[in-house]
């Protein structure tokens, strides 16, 4: 969906990076805030297109800068934005000096150009003076350039104001969000690291362990573990990563009485003293349920489990919102380490300051930026992408860096690369979309056809189109959004409303591109479970039955239960184009639950994520690259065509060895039995999704097959027939 791009010139901005150390004098080149580096020539020799590179970089550029003689200040030149920004024409604007617009004194203004003319310092913030009298907070960067053999002072301005307002606003944000807490439908607690006793205590979690208010500050956490056990796991899983989500355990309450709850809890500091925040997830009712289910099945169902997987992005600020394992190796660390943190902490101080610059850049203007750099001997174009969110901010970087001989391909390969992302998330066979404060922005065509509606149609609405009242809406935000600002995944079970009316059960589960700013956006999954709902209200239907009409016997049931969750981030930086496609191919690929693995025209494999990996037991990095069916191997024990096959070349014979093969356009789906390997001890029933990936031009470059683990859910459906057929036995037995 295309995003409409805001023209109003943005207040409050990240922090731009800071400019690049220069080179040293013997290089003969003069470096610019900016970082470019240009070998200064005789004035004949200079070519023409100076003037309309200086004419592009500066006068039409969409930030705010000024050219400054630094021994009177003098405003030597303005560009377009700095004379709509300051409200002069540029006449006028050109007229004045710089401390007719700082309003700090003039001694401190010709001492601070002083310092970004040595180079001693580039980043300033100051008070500037509109042309209407208005006080504007600004953020200038500074630094010496050559113009016309005159050493000047070039600065580029950001205007502020609205991130020094929010600074205000975020310190009344965290007492409203101790209020929220401490009257929270959820029980949270905050457990000193190191006594283990209870710091804070809300009234929800007083009621859950059944103690007082007054009682509960300052009591041993370890007084309401049942297992000690798993009180340790606990401590020390969360020493180690920081944070734990849905640790599934038994407590009990000051009365012994044994309740099970979901942990979700991460590290903080609180009051000056390392801390535990917990939050506490009663499931005690489900465990009963599940309890009394199993205690009517003859043998115990299987319970899968599946860790999600984290979709990467960097963001306007440079944090690594998730990235492949070779991101983080190229930056020397490793990728539980590196999530969540800026990437200039991984570069050196040049390099970083190179960097912040340059994304600055690209935010302000919003318009894609190129520049040049040279490296032991060998020149490269380093090529900076933004991308908008819903409300026309430039809230994630895309990082292309080619080498300049290689320019062509090198673009084709990038266009390749677009097309063959867009084509991964139409393929997804679950829902994925972006919510922005709750408003609907990107969706894929699986949460469209879920409710009945076109993607474009959803685009902008409020998801309270998607319930039947507003009370769900409202539920679902209030429970899903706690975990969500916390920077967890929220999961919740609803109902959403078809178009028609009718009414789907739903798996939904959301993740924050930015726990601290919820506003740059939420990805969801939406899994339609209303098949797994009316089956387990079938099983219990028939178990009621069947306990009616034969007392002296208890019906088997068996319930799929628990799909896979998971989660969206986007996008890694790479050194070459075509390399950074694919590494952001097979990161998109490893975010999807399901196993996953592509193959280009030639049959080889281009992708293998990580359920892939779990399923198959053999690790991507043995599997990229191969070829000859090399993939059927570790699923069929031989190298056959799969469903995957079918998309690029179809073949009736490969078509018969599935039990269940349907087309839909260009989406072939497809049932079959994994037989019994070695490592396995019984047959899996499993489902694929597979589709074809096309290039810029629409041309087929590959295919892509999801494969889903769906024995439970047959098994459930052969339970279901054999009930059918004991009540008809017992019903013929009753007569």
């Amino acid at each position: 969906m295309p995003i409409k791009r805001s023209a109003k010139h943005p207040a409050g901005r990240k922090k731009a990076s800071t400019p690049g150390k220069a080179r040293p004098k013997d290089t003969r080149r003069a470096e610019s805030p900016k970082g470019v580096m240009a070998k200064r020539k005789p004035a004949a020799a200079r070519p023409r297109r100076g003037e309309d590179l200086y004419s592009s970089l500066f006068l039409k550029n969409h930030a705010v800068m000024l050219i400054i003689d630094p021994a009177d200040g003098q405003i030597v030149d303005a560009n377009e934005s700095a004379a709509q920004f300051y409200g002069y024409d540029m006449g006028k604007l050109k007229a004045l000096r710089i401390s007719d617009i700082n309003t700090a004194k003039p001694g401190e203004i010709k001492r601070q150009m002083r310092l970004a003319m040595e180079q001693r310092r580039h980043h300033f913030e100051f008070r500037h003076r509109l042309s209407g009298g208005t006080i504007c907070d600004v953020e200038v960067y500074s630094g010496p350039m050559f113009l016309k053999g005159r050493k000047l002072l070039y600065s580029i301005v950001h205007d502020i104001t609205g991130s020094k307002l929010a600074e205000k606003a975020l310190r009344g944000s965290e007492r409203r969000y101790r209020l929220l807490v401490e009257n929270a439908e959820i029980a949270v607690v905050v457990t000193s690291m190191s006594t283990g006793r209870a710091l804070f205590v809300n009234q929800r979690a007083s009621a859950l362990f059944d103690v007082p208010m007054d009682q509960a500050i300052g009591r041993q956490a370890r007084q309401h573990w049942v297992r000690p056990e798993d009180r340790d796991r606990f401590v020390a899983a969360l020493s180690q990563a920081g944070k734990v989500i849905d640790y599934e355990c038994a407590l009990k309450t000051s009365k012994d009485e044994v309740i099970w709850v979901l942990i979700s809890a991460s590290l903080i500091d609180y009051a000056g003293e390392p801390a535990a925040f917990v939050v506490y997830n009663d499931i005690t009712q489900r465990k009963r349920a599940e309890e009394a289910l199993r205690d009517s099945l003859e043998t115990a169902s299987a319970m899968l489990n599946a860790a999600t997987e984290s979709f990467a992005l960097i963001d306007s600020e440079g944090r690594v919102l998730a990235a492949n394992e070779t991101f983080a190796r190229r930056l020397g660390t490793k990728l539980d380490g590196l999530l969540g943190t800026p990437i200039y902490g991984y570069l050196g101080p040049a390099q970083a300051e190179h960097s912040r610059e340059r994304f600055g850049e690209v935010i302000k203007s919003g318009q894609p930026l190129r520049f040049s750099s040279e490296r032991d001997e060998y020149w490269h174009e380093h090529s900076l992408y933004p991308i908008f969110d819903s409300q026309g901010r430039v809230g994630r970087l895309v990082i292309y860096l080619q080498d300049i001989t290689e320019r062509r391909r090198s673009e084709q390969a990038l266009r390749q690369s677009e097309a063959l992302l867009k084509s991964i998330f139409q393929a997804a066979p679950i829902g994925i979309g972006l919510v922005y404060n709750r408003v609907l922005g990107w969706s894929n065509e699986q949460v469209a056809s879920l409710v009945g509606y076109k993607s474009e149609e959803l685009a902008g609405k409020s998801a309270r189109i998607l319930y039947e009242s507003d009370e769900e809406f409202e539920r679902v935000g209030r429970e899903k959004y706690i975990e969500v600002r916390q920077g967890a995944t929220g999961v919740i079970e609803t109902r959403w409303k078809h178009r028609n009316g009718a009414m789907l059960d739903i798996l939904l589960s959301s993740k924050a591109i930015d726990p601290s700013d919820i506003s740059v956006g939420v990805v969801f999954t939406a899994l339609d479970i209303t098949d797994r709902k009316r089956t387990e209200e079938a099983l219990q239907h028939y178990q009621s039955e069947l306990e009616q009409r034969v007392q002296e016997r208890t019906s088997e049931l068996m319930v799929a239960n628990q799909a896979l969750i998971l989660e969206i981030e986007d996008h890694n930086r790479a050194d070459k184009a075509l390399r950074d496609s694919e590494r952001r191919l097979s990161d998109i690929i490893d975010f999807l639950p399901d196993a996953t693995f592509a193959i280009d025209r030639e049959g080889k494999v281009i992708a293998w994520n990580r359920s892939m990996e779990t399923m198959t037991s053999i690790a991507a990095k043995d599997m990229l690259g191969k070829g000859n069916y090399e993939y059927a191997l570790p699923l069929y024990g031989e190298r056959r065509p799969l469903l995957i096959d079918q998309v690029l070349s179809a073949d009736e014979k490969t078509a018969d060895r599935y039990a269940l093969i349907q087309r839909r356009g260009d989406i072939l789906f497809g049932e079959t039995y994994m037989p019994r390997l070695d490592a396995r001890l019984e047959e899996i029933y499993l489902s694929g999704t597979a589709a074809p990936l096309y290039d810029s031009q629409g041309n087929i470059v590959g295919a892509i097959e999801s494969i889903r683990d769906i024995t439970e859910r047959k098994r459930a459906e052969e339970a279901l027939h054999y009930r059918d057929a004991i009540l008809e036995v017992a019903s013929f037995a009753a007569e």
